[in-house]
C-alpha cells in the first residue's frame, strides 16, 4: 500500500501550527467541534432524521462553511424531503461509502461541485467522527 501523504512535511505543519496555537485555543477548538457534532448527530442519527424539519437543516447548513451564505438556495433546489432522503442514504445506505458520497452529490444537482462534496464530508464526519475523516477540501 502506498503512503498518501508527506508523513515528514505533515509532522512539520502540526509542529508549526502547535507553535503558533495556545493549548487554550485548541481546547476551544475542541469544544466548538463536540458542539457541532452534537448538532449533526440531534438531527441526523437514524432515529432522528425522519423527524428533521426545514430549521433543523438550516442549522446544519449554516454549519458548514461552504454552506452557510447558501443554505436558502440550497433548501429552494431541493426540498427538506429530499435532503432527508439524501442524507439518509449518504450516512445509512447499503452501498459503499464512496457510491453513497457520490449519489449524495449528485442528488445536490447543479451547485458547485466543491460545495456539495464540503457538504456531504461534513455530514459523514460530524455526525460519525470515530468513523470517517473529515474529507473538506479546506484541511488540504
Amino acid at each position: 500500500m502506498s503512503q498518501l501523504i508527506d508523513l515528514a512535511a505533515a509532522k512539520e505543519f502540526m509542529s508549526e501550527t502547535l507553535n503558533r496555537v495556545t493549548r487554550d485555543e485548541l481546547t476551544a477548538m475542541a469544544a466548538d467541534l463536540e458542539v457541532k457534532s452534537r448538532l449533526f448527530q440531534r438531527h441526523l442519527l437514524l432515529e432522528n432524521i425522519s423527524g428533521m424539519t426545514d430549521k433543523g437543516l438550516e442549522e446544519i447548513l449554516g454549519s458548514v462553511f461552504a454552506t452557510r451564505r447558501r443554505r436558502k438556495q440550497i433548501q429552494e433546489a431541493l426540498p427538506l424531503e429530499a435532503f432527508q432522503s439524501g442524507i439518509h442514504n449518504l450516512l445509512y445506505g447499503e452501498q459503499g461509502t464512496e457510491q453513497r458520497f457520490q449519489t449524495f452529490v449528485n442528488a445536490l444537482g447543479g451547485l458547485d461541485t466543491s460545495l456539495k462534496t464540503d457538504l456531504a464530508g461534513e455530514i459523514l464526519h460530524f455526525t460519525y467522527p470515530d468513523k470517517y475523516w473529515l474529507w473538506s477540501r479546506w484541511m488540504w
